[in-house]
C-alpha cells in the first residue's frame, strides 16, 4: 500500500488515487511524513514495503517490471515512525523519508538536474515477512510474484511505475569571501514563496542575484574579481565562473542561474583594494576583449555498430527427466520431456560521435591616452640699441586619446554523440509441433542483468566551450617626445597591444558529452565528459557484446525452459520444424533510437515425434481342421478358405 502514495517525495504534489496517503505533513527542511491505512493481512505470510527504486523513466514491460534495470536508478529506504491498530481492524502506519536522502537517490537516478514539474517514476521494494527468504529485496515484479503462493499475485502490477511530478524547493545562499577563503558575508536570498519557507523552486531560474561591487571589512575596502555558483550538495565545485572588473563585465555581479538540487550558493570573491595617487598625471591605457565563440564545423563522425544477434537454438530431449537418451531430432514419445535454449549476444548497440572544431574571436578595444611633447618657439625679447635678445625654446604638452580595435583567435575541438542505441535481451520465442501450450514457449532471461548507459549530451556549443577571459589590459604608453615645432605623430601600438593580450588570453576549457557503460560492474568511459584545455580527448567504443553461453559460467541457460512436456495427444510426425525469435529492448538512454528490435532464431533442429506401438496379437486355432500329417501343436492352425 505504500508504494502508492510515496508520489509525495520531495515535497512532491499528487493527485488522489486508491489506497491513498492520509494525514500528510510538509517539513519545512523538505522532508515527507505521511500515513497509510491498510487491511489486516489474512495469512501469517505478508508482505511490506521497505523502500523504493526512482527513475527517470518507466521501467515496466507488457510482461515484468525491473526497476533496476534499463538505466540509472536511485533508491530511498522507508522509516517506519509509528502504527496504531483500529478498531474497524485497520492499521494506519506513519512514515517519514528524510530530504538528503531523496536527493541522494534522485542525484544516483540522473536526475540531478530535474526541474519542477518534471516526472519521475517510482516502484516498490518489497520484503517478505514469515517467508522462506526473510530481509531479501524483491526488485522486480516477477520476483515478488514468484516470491510465495499469493491468492493473487496480480494485484502487485499497481506498486511500479508510480508516476510522480517533482514539486520541490531549496534555499539560495549569498556568500562573500576574500581571495584568501575567509568569508565575509552571508546571508540567505529569498524568494516571494512563503508557504516553503521562501526557498526557491528546483531546476527554475532564480532571480537576478546582486553582488556588490565593493565590501568594507575590517577596514579596508574589498573589490569583486571573481564570482560563481555552486551546488549545497558539492562545495569543492565552482561552476560558471565570472572574472574581471565589475564595471566592465556586468555578468560578474549580476548573476542568472538555476536552482540546484539541495540549494545553491552563489559565491564573490573580492580582493583588497590599494590605491596609488601620482605626483603627476601620467600616460594611461586599458583594453578589454570581447570572446565569441564561432559554430564548430564536424570534421570526423567514428561509426561502431554491432547489431547482429547471431541468435541460434536447440529444441531437444530433456535427459535427466527420464535417465533415457532419446535424439529428438530423430524420435522422442509424447510423454517426456523437452528442453528448449536460445543463444545470442548479450546486448547490441550502435553509435556514432561527431568531433566539433572551431575557433573563438577575441574582439579587443583599447582605450590609450599618449602625453605628447614637443618644441615652443619663444619671441626674442628686445635689446638694447634696437637689438633682440633670443629666448630659449620652451616645451608643449598635451594628452592625446586614440582608440585600437583589433582581434585574435583561439582554437577548440570537442565531441558530441550524433547517435547512440544500446539494445538488452527482452525475451525468446520458440515454436515447434511437440512444444506444449500451443508449441509455442517464451523464454525469459535468467541471471542476467541488462548492460547500463548513462550520457550528458547537449547541442549547444557554449556548453562545451568555456573561453578565458583575457581580463583588464594596462598599458602605460612612454612619453612621445618630439624633436621640432609640432605634437608629434603618436605610434600604433596595435601589434604590442595585441601581443599582450594574446599573452593573457589562455586556451579555452573544452568539454566533450559524457557517455558511461556499465556491465556486470564494470564501467567503461566510452565518451570522457571532463572539462579540459583546448582539445577534448578522443571516445573510445562500446566493449563488443559477448554470447550469453559465457554468462557468469551458468552454461547456456540464460534463455532456457525444461521439462517441457509433449503433450499425449501429438500424433507422430517427422521432421517438424522449429522456428524462433528474440526480441532486444531499447535502453531508455537513448539517441536516435525508437524502439526494440526483433531477429529471428536461426539453426535451429527439428524435432520427430514418433510413438512406437506394441500389439500383442492372438489369431484363432482351428487343430479339428487341421490335415497336417505332424501338426504343430504349439501354434495356431490357420486353415485357407476356412470363415
Amino acid at each position: 500500500m505504500v508504494s502508492l502514495i510515496i508520489e509525495l517525495l520531495v515535497v512532491f504534489s499528487i493527485k488522489p488515487v486508491a489506497y491513498a496517503a492520509d494525514d500528510i505533513q510538509f517539513e519545512p527542511s523538505g522532508s515527507i511524513k505521511f500515513s497509510t491505512t491498510s487491511t489486516g493481512a489474512t495469512t501469517s505470510i505478508r508482505y511490506k514495503t521497505v523502500g523504493f527504486t526512482i527513475a527517470r523513466n518507466a521501467r515496466c514491460t507488457s510482461t515484468n517490471c525491473a526497476p533496476q534495470q534499463g538505466g540509472p536508478h536511485g533508491v530511498v529506504r522507508i522509516t517506519q515512525v509509528g502504527e496504531v491498530h483500529n478498531t474497524n481492524g485497520t492499521v494506519t502506519t506513519y512514515f517519514n523519508i528524510p530530504v538528503n536522502q531523496v536527493n541522494d537517490a534522485l542525484e544516483a537516478a540522473g536526475l540531478e538536474k530535474i526541474t519542477n514539474g518534471g516526472q519521475i517514476w517510482l516502484s516498490s521494494i518489497f520484503h517478505v515477512i514469515n517467508g522462506s527468504r526473510p530481509n531479501t529485496d524483491f526488485v522486480t515484479l516477477q520476483s515478488i510474484k514468484n516470491a510465495e503462493s499469493w491468492a493473487d499475485p496480480s494485484k502487485f502490477r499497481q506498486y511500479y511505475d508510480i508516476p510522480v511530478k517533482v514539486n520541490g524547493y531549496y534555499p539560495v545562499t549569498k556568500i562573500y569571501r576574500t581571495s584568501e577563503g575567509i568569508e565575509m558575508y552571508s546571508a540567505k536570498v529569498e524568494s516571494d514563496i512563503k508557504d516553503v519557507d521562501k526557498n526557491w523552486p528546483v531546476g527554475k531560474p532564480v532571480d537576478t542575484v546582486m553582488l556588490d561591487k565593493t565590501y568594507p571589512f575590517q577596514g579596508d575596502t574589498y573589490k569583486l574579481v571573481k564570482s560563481y555558483v555552486q551546488s549545497k550538495r558539492k562545495l569543492n565545485e565552482q561552476n560558471f565562473v565570472q572574472t574581471g572588473d565589475p564595471e566592465r563585465n556586468a555578468k560578474l555581479s549580476e548573476r542568472n542561474f538555476t536552482n540546484y538540487l539541495g540549494g545553491t550558493n552563489v559565491v564573490g570573491v573580492y580582493r583588497k583594494v590599494t590605491t596609488v595617487i601620482p605626483d603627476d598625471p601620467i600616460p594611461d591605457g586599458r583594453a578589454a576583449c570581447k570572446p565569441t565563440i564561432n559554430p564548430p564545423n564536424e570534421v570526423a563522425a567514428p561509426q561502431t555498430a554491432f547489431m547482429d544477434p547471431g541468435a541460434q537454438g536447440h529444441i531437444l530431449a530433456d535427459d535427466p527427466t527420464n535417465g533415457i537418451h532419446f535424439d529428438a531430432t530423430r524420435g522422442i514419445p509424447t510423454s517426456e520431456h523437452l528442453y528448449a535454449n536460445t543463444w545470442a549476444m548479450n546486448y547490441l548497440f550502435q553509435h556514432t560521435f561527431g568531433k566539433q572544431k572551431g575557433t573563438i574571436t577575441y574582439d579587443c578595444t583599447a582605450d590609450i591616452t599618449y602625453a605628447r611633447t614637443w618644441k615652443v618657439k619663444q619671441p626674442a625679447l628686445p635689446g638694447p640699441n634696437g637689438t633682440t635678445i633670443p629666448q630659449p625654446d620652451t616645451q608643449g604638452s598635451d594628452e592625446y586619446p586614440h582608440q585600437y580595435k583589433f582581434s585574435f583567435e583561439r582554437n577548440y575541438s570537442y565531441w558530441k554523440i550524433n547517435n547512440i542505441e544500446l539494445y538488452s535481451i527482452e525475451q525468446a520465442e520458440m515454436e515447434n509441433y511437440a512444444l506444449p501450450d500451443g508449441g509455442r514457449i517464451t523464454l525469459w532471461p535468467q541471471g542476467y542483468t541488462a548492460p547500463d548507459l548513462e550520457m550528458e549530451h547537449d547541442e549547444e556549443v557554449e556548453i562545451h566551450v568555456i573561453p578565458q577571459e583575457t581580463g583588464e589590459i594596462s598599458f602605460v604608453p612612454d612619453v612621445v617626445a618630439g624633436d621640432g615645432y609640432e605634437p608629434p605623430e603618436v605610434p600604433d601600438d596595435t601589434e604590442l597591444l595585441k601581443g599582450i593580450a594574446e599573452g593573457q588570453t589562455g586556451p579555452p576549457d573544452v568539454k566533450n558529452d559524457a557517455l558511461d557503460f556499465t556491465w556486470e560492474g564494470s564501467t567503461t568511459k566510452v565518451m570522457n565528459g571532463s572539462t579540459v584545455v583546448e582539445n577534448g580527448p578522443d571516445p573510445t567504443q562500446i566493449p563488443a557484446p559477448n554470447k550469453i553461453g559465457s554468462y557468469k559460467n551458468t552454461g547456456e541457460q540464460v534463455l532456457y525452459a525444461d521439462q517441457l512436456l509433449i503433450p499425449q495427444d501429438r500424433l507422430n510426425r517427422v521432421n517438424t520444424e522449429s522456428t524462433g525469435e528474440i526480441e532486444y529492448a531499447l535502453h531508455p538512454t537513448t539517441l536516435g533510437g525508437n524502439e526494440g528490435m526483433t531477429f529471428p532464431i536461426n539453426s535451429i533442429n527439428m524435432v520427430t515425434v514418433h510413438t512406437p506401438v506394441v500389439n500383442y496379437s492372438l489369431v484363432s486355432d482351428d487343430q479339428p481342421h487341421n490335415q497336417k500329417t505332424v501338426p504343430n501343436m504349439n501354434r495356431s492352425a490357420l486353415i485357407l478358405e476356412r470363415p
